[in-house]
């Protein structure tokens, strides 16, 4: 039987009585559960290998921006089927002895760029095939083609070749590696990809983007074990650590280990700060005090996590989610 619909005025009077239940419904959620669920508020996910630029002293992005609001808290990691930007950053820079591209390829492969930012991305294609037949180790060419299969094309399988061969010329070739991820999961061939970069690793030896990049399709394979062995391969590998211990320590809480995130996200703050020509480049460390503020409090080290709350909430007095925290941090100590 159906409902005869009530007037509109008794519709409104309902749901304002509605809102009122849910609101007194969730003022008595938060006074029994208390820390819980503030800190289910902060769950920031590791950053791709290729996030952070490899400069020397590593600013954020903007000056202001940490003085925002929420701007302190970790940002969650993107999807891998997020829509892919087209990668042309080549990494490794010819060695001084060997001679530079003919002129005539230069301009080969920029009319494949205008061609492809122009839309005519088939007629590039065809472009880059000639280019390839005549030298299979262009990593332009080999980058532009892939970018092709994977945006236009919508075509991982034909992609991942191209991938594979940029990244074995080039095993420092950021972009191409987080590709590896992203077809790891889209086409499901993971081991494949595990052996590939193995294979590598003993032939030309393997490096940090591709010991990280391992460790991320590892993770996503339910082996967190052999992912936290290949981050700490990255560890020795890498000249900027500070990712790679972050990325560390948001394994070790998904694994419930907060003692040992602690450990790992001290260590990525220190590595920011000893790397920093200036102190204002240690901003970047905020995100992972939030990360280490939140593993004291899942250990009930209220002071700890108290005093590094404190001093982040001074910097941006305004952000809700950290006085949250810090409240959820100040019950737990009142309640021992």
């Amino acid at each position: 039987m159906f409902r005869r619909k009530r007037p509109i005025d008794d519709f409104f009077m309902s749901l304002i009585l509605f809102m009122l239940m849910i609101s007194v419904a969730y003022g008595v959620m938060w006074s029994k559960s208390g820390p819980t669920v503030a800190i289910s508020r902060l769950s920031g996910e590791p950053e791709p290998a290729n996030s952070r630029k490899n400069t020397k002293a590593r600013k954020p992005a903007s000056s202001s921006s940490s003085q925002s609001s929420k701007s302190s808290a970790p940002d969650p990691a993107p999807e891998a089927n997020q829509e892919r930007k087209r990668q042309r950053k080549i990494v490794k820079p010819l060695p001084a002895n060997e001679p530079k591209l003919d002129i005539s390829a230069d301009d080969q492969i920029q009319s494949v760029i205008d061609l492809v930012d122009g839309g005519q991305w088939e007629e590039a294609e065809q472009m880059l095939l000639d280019i390839l037949k005549n030298d299979p180790d262009n990593e332009m060419a080999l980058v532009e083609i892939a970018m092709i299969q994977l945006i236009d094309r919508k075509d991982s399988n034909s992609a991942f070749p191209y991938v594979r061969r940029a990244i074995t010329i080039n095993p420092d070739n950021e972009g191409m590696i987080m590709e590896l991820v992203n077809i790891s999961e889209e086409l499901g061939n993971a081991n494949q990809i595990i052996d590939f970069i193995n294979e590598l690793d003993e032939s030309q030896g393997s490096n940090g983007a591709l010991e990280q990049a391992k460790a991320m399709i590892l993770q996503n394979m339910g082996q967190p074990d052999d992912a936290l062995a290949s981050l700490n391969q990255a560890v020795e590998k890498s000249e900027y650590k500070d990712e790679i211990y972050e990325r560390i320590g948001d394994l070790h809480i998904e694994n419930e280990n907060p003692q040992a995130a602690i450990e790992a996200y001290l260590g990525a703050i220190e590595n920011i700060q000893n790397a920093a020509e200036d102190p204002e480049f240690s901003a970047g460390a905020n995100s992972i005090k939030l990360k280490l503020a939140e593993s004291y409090i899942r250990i009930g080290q209220w002071d700890n996590a108290i005093s590094i709350l404190e001093q982040q909430l001074s910097m941006t007095p305004e952000d809700d989610w950290i006085a949250d925290l810090l409240q959820a941090a100040k019950q737990g100590k009142d309640g021992e």
